[in-house]
């Protein structure tokens, strides 16, 4: 989470909180919100709901957001996450949902701001982000030291996760960093304009009901402010509809923007300057839309029967195409505030009768040009060129058709002198039928006897076969150690689960008391894991479902230089192979052995295996 907070205003709602954060990291919060409405409480999830209706989302393919939710609700993630930045109570909706998903983390966080609120200032009670807004910032050596605290004794849990949860359980912004020079200044002014209004708003309580004023000099106040926020409000729907219509026309016509070498990927109505750009750039995106769309009709249709037709269609074509390149032109300077030219370039005049007097004569070139009036003369030498190249490739094709053919009668005369010996040949080969003969019934004797063999094996196999094996049911309720555990998953699972500990591990006489939960988490890797790394089934978020399995959490990488500094904590090497194990699963927060313990692994993607390469307590970190 990026700490630029400074310049936000002091009663901002839950909004700073996604305004400030990396846009990789508000895709993860809105993944997580999209997956867990399912499994949120019906007030949190009929609120966000609520709120997301009210912004009236654009998602291309659906009638409205409602739709989308019900049959594909990742389609949400880019409305929603750009929402997100511009409407504070459906990003409090948006944080109820994930603080839901989070409540081991929830606990864990608030039982500490219970501990050190009273020191540091901050209310044990949580904020109520869609009403109060957040107030101030954390003391920034509070924050610092709390953050360092928590990334130390919780490391299954993600940073990122473990800062936004304390913002929202204290109702606090990040602690500020200093600014750098002069940035910022500009958006000085909305704290200002705040601070004015709410001194403004102060002095109006205390104006007598029987002054003048509140009959019209306030009404009329209050009638423009409104007008101001609808329009605003009308201003930001529209922008939000401008930028769900570019990457509609991105999705839809991705191959013929390629084709034209245009790149729209920083187009964004955020770099427009008022509800007049937006307004043209959305009538020119419908043109945009049109025009690519008779584009990628013109391409796509087959070559025409007779050459003057195919001219026609080429024609075509290149009209399409600097119609297309002229709209993309206007839209891209609209973007950044370059002047946009006209549409129709200015008329040449006509030529007076002594100007065309003193023309000197055309060439015979254009003079035979100018009676092919359907024909322009860019087109005839495009013609020229390209039947020029098509004559060059026909005599090199003739060449090597020559070549060609004298290699064949070279090769005829090989044959024939093959063909003298091959008759020889076949003397000889009559006069060895008898041995053949005699060798084919040597052969047929052992074929006899390796069959008779192979039924042998056969019975075998099938006497083995038999033989009752182990299976899961058969393993016990009551398991004695951790090694126990890793014997019978080997057993189990040898054909999902590759378990090669590192030196760094402790497998035998590891003091773990639940050997029982270590048993299904390897179950839980070797069935839902290893099944959907293998694309069999899907599991939206490995936490939930490990949790679901046998209450332990999941961790999905490692800091580089943490990976880096303690190499041999993180890798394994077998079967002429080095496995990074930067995922791991585990429970409890503590250094002792008995409560506490982490298994760490990676999947091997060509053999479809999940290689458990750590076994123990807590791999080494700088914390740890």
């Amino acid at each position: 989470m990026k700490d630029k907070f400074a310049n936000l205003p002091e009663d901002l709602g839950a909004r700073a909180l996604f305004v400030c954060m990396n846009e990789e990291y508000v895709g993860n919060v809105v993944n997580r919100v999209l997956s867990s409405l399912g499994r949120a409480s019906p007030e949190s999830k009929r609120a966000f709901e609520t709120e997301m209706d009210k912004l009236n989302l654009r998602i291309p393919g659906f009638r409205n957001a409602s739709v989308a939710l019900r049959s594909n609700p990742q389609r949400l993630k880019d409305p929603v996450r750009h929402s997100l930045t511009l409407s504070d109570k459906l990003a409090a909706a948006a944080l109820e949902v994930w603080v839901e998903s989070h409540q081991p983390l929830r606990e864990i966080v608030q039982e500490r701001i219970d501990d050190i609120g009273i020191y540091i200032g901050v209310s044990a009670e949580p904020a109520d982000l869609s009403k109060n807004g957040l107030k101030g910032n954390w003391p920034k050596r509070s924050w610092e030291r709390e953050r360092e605290r928590f990334a130390t004794l919780h490391d299954d849990y993600d940073e990122d996760d473990l800062a936004l949860m304390m913002c929202y359980l204290s109702g606090w912004l990040p602690a500020i960093e200093e600014s750098e020079g002069d940035e910022g200044a500009a958006s000085e002014t909305t704290p200002a304009i705040i601070k004015l209004m709410t001194l403004c708003a102060a002095d109006l309580e205390d104006l007598p009901v029987s002054a003048p004023e509140w009959e019209s000099d306030i009404p009329e106040l209050a009638d423009r402010i409104a007008e101001v926020v609808s329009a605003k409000q009308e201003e930001r729907n529209r922008a939000a509809t401008l930028d769900s219509f570019i990457a509609e026309i991105r999705d839809e016509f991705s191959p013929e923007l390629a084709y034209l070498e245009s790149d729209t990927s920083s187009w964004s109505a955020v770099d427009l300057s008022d509800a007049r750009d937006i307004s043209k750039a959305l009538s020119i995106c419908e043109e945009l839309r049109s025009a690519l769309t008779e584009y990628r009709t013109a391409r796509e249709s087959p070559p025409a029967p007779t050459r003057s037709e195919n001219i026609e269609r080429r024609n075509r074509i290149d009209q399409l195409e600097d119609r297309a390149l002229n709209l993309l032109d206007r839209i891209g300077r609209l973007m950044s505030g370059e002047p946009i030219p006209d549409d129709d370039p200015p008329t040449k005049p006509a030529p007076s009768e002594d100007q065309a007097e003193a023309e000197p004569p055309r060439r015979d070139e254009e003079a035979h040009i100018s009676r092919f009036p359907d024909y322009d003369l860019d087109h005839l030498v495009h013609e020229n060129e390209s039947l020029k190249s098509e004559i060059d490739e026909l005599k090199s094709e003739n060449e090597s058709l020559r070549t060609e053919n004298s290699r064949l009668e070279g090769e005829n005369q090989t044959l024939r002198s093959e063909n003298r010996t091959l008759a020889n040949d076949v003397q000889f080969l009559r006069a060895d039928k008898a041995d053949i003969e005699r060798n084919v019934e040597t052969l047929q004797s052992r074929l006899a006897a390796r069959e008779n063999d192979a039924e042998i094996w056969r019975l075998a196999y099938e006497e083995e076969s038999r033989i009752p094996r182990m299976t899961v049911k058969d393993v016990p309720m009551h398991i004695e150690n951790v090694s126990d555990a890793v014997r019978y998953a080997e057993d189990m699972f040898s054909d999902r689960l590759l378990l090669k500990t590192n030196s760094k591990s402790q497998v035998r006489d590891n003091p773990f008391e639940k050997p029982e939960d270590v048993w299904e988490a390897l179950k839980w890797l070797a069935t839902d894991y290893r099944d959907a790394r293998a694309g069999i089934s899907g599991v939206p978020d490995f936490d939930l479902a490990v949790r679901d399995a046998c209450g332990w959490q999941y961790k999905s990488g490692q800091h580089d230089t943490t990976k880096n500094k303690y190499k041999e904590w993180y890798t394994v090497k077998t079967n002429n192979k080095t496995y990074w194990l930067l995922e791991h699963i585990g429970t409890g927060a503590s250094k002792d052995a008995r409560h506490t313990i982490r298994i760490a692994f990676d999947w091997d993607k060509d053999e479809k295996l999940v290689v458990v390469g750590y076994i123990g307590q807590h791999q080494r970190t700088d914390a740890t």
